[in-house]
């Protein structure tokens, strides 16, 4: 596959899947405060449940990245 840059694939993936992580521990952790603070006009079951929803999706994207970055790993052309 002579169109892709694996190099900048293992960048963007790598840097996505730590930041992704980072950010879904940090949601984990401080979930009532965020829940709180960014959805005080939100019941709390919906609050809850919309947080769970950001959660998930940045776990997503975190798990896409990491994927993106092993396959450059293996991938990555021998000169």
């Amino acid at each position: 596959m002579g169109w892709v840059n694996y190099e900048v694939v293992k960048v963007v993936g790598a840097a996505t899947g730590i930041v992704g992580v980072s950010m879904a521990l940090a949601f984990g952790r401080y979930e009532r405060v965020i829940r709180e603070r960014l959805f005080p006009e939100r019941q709390p079951h919906q609050a809850y449940s919309q947080l769970r929803m950001i959660t998930y999706a940045v776990w997503t994207a975190a798990l896409i990245g990491l994927c993106a970055w092993l396959y450059a790993l293996a991938v990555t052309p021998r000169a």
